[in-house]
């Protein structure tokens, strides 16, 4: 990943969603977003999560970097600054190398099974809405995807959305009055338009087994096809993503198989922008 990448990186889809419904609400208010502007790609883990931290020398007075940096030299604290970096993304990517690195870091403070826990929260929750659907009418076959959308607000969110509402002096029901506009509302956020198209085509198959994976490739896809040129994905996602048109609604070249990557290079045309007809006010 590093020979490949250089450790550029996505930004979170957190932060994503979040910017994609201010762009959505900020439509119906007279205010200016007040949400700062945050690059697409940035380098690094901390910039994958939303974070702009980054390792700074700290001294009895807090943040003595440049102080340490005009002690020692620009050029030689750039170099060790630099190779502290990309040890950190090495170490990030890798994970602790054996049961001493994982105790060590156990003892300040790390713990990985809360971070596992919360994707098979939400595989469970799937699993969970299975038997629901299974077990309440025909919304499987006939509203389906209604279904899915309004627990994609309900659940994903849960948090985000009455914030934003009540941030903007705004109710959920100003923005959406009808099914046509709660059904306009999801298609005018690519990512969350990307999950529900998923979550609906999984769902429709009841037999269907969900797991911890399924949520990761679900959240990654829903950040890689809106804003991402070239898509590389799995005979079923990519058939999903290709039967509801997303590569040709957002400009996206999505593929099943790398040895289609180079030809598609060369025929490649700089991304346009996705567009979907706004929500109007009232």
């Amino acid at each position: 990943m590093e020979e490949l990448t250089d450790f550029n990186t996505l930004v979170s889809r957190v932060v994503v969603m979040e910017l994609e419904l201010a762009a959505v609400l900020d439509e119906f208010t007279a205010e200016p977003s007040h949400l700062p502007m945050v690059d697409l790609i940035g380098r690094g883990a901390r910039h994958a999560f939303g974070l702009h931290s980054g390792i700074r020398i700290m001294g009895p007075s807090g943040d003595e970097s440049e102080l340490v940096r005009a002690r020692v030299g620009a050029t030689v604290f750039d170099a060790i600054m630099a190779e502290v970096n990309q040890n950190l993304e090495r170490s990030l990517l890798r994970g602790p190398a054996d049961s001493m690195e994982i105790a060590a870091l156990s003892s300040l403070g790390w713990k990985l099974e809360p971070v596992l826990r919360v994707a098979e929260d939400r595989g469970a929750e799937e699993r969970a809405q299975t038997v629901r659907l299974d077990c309440e009418g025909p919304w499987r076959h006939s509203r389906l995807r209604d279904v899915v959308s309004a627990r994609e607000f309900t659940i994903e969110f849960q948090n985000i959305l009455p914030r934003a509402l009540k941030e903007r002096n705004l109710t959920l029901s100003d923005v959406i009055r009808d099914q046509r506009a709660a059904r306009a509302f999801a298609c005018t956020m690519p990512s969350t338009e990307v999950s529900i198209e998923l979550k609906t085509a999984w769902h429709r198959n009841r037999s269907k087994a969900w797991t911890a994976n399924d949520i990761y490739d679900i959240d990654a896809l829903a950040l890689a096809v809106p804003y991402c040129d070239i898509v590389v994905t799995e005979k079923a996602c990519h058939h999903v993503l290709n039967v509801a048109r997303l590569g040709e609604r957002m400009h996206t070249a999505l593929l099943r198989d790398l040895g289609d990557l180079p030809r598609v290079l060369d025929e490649w045309k700089p991304n346009r922008p996705y567009s979907c007809p706004p929500i109007q006010p009232g």
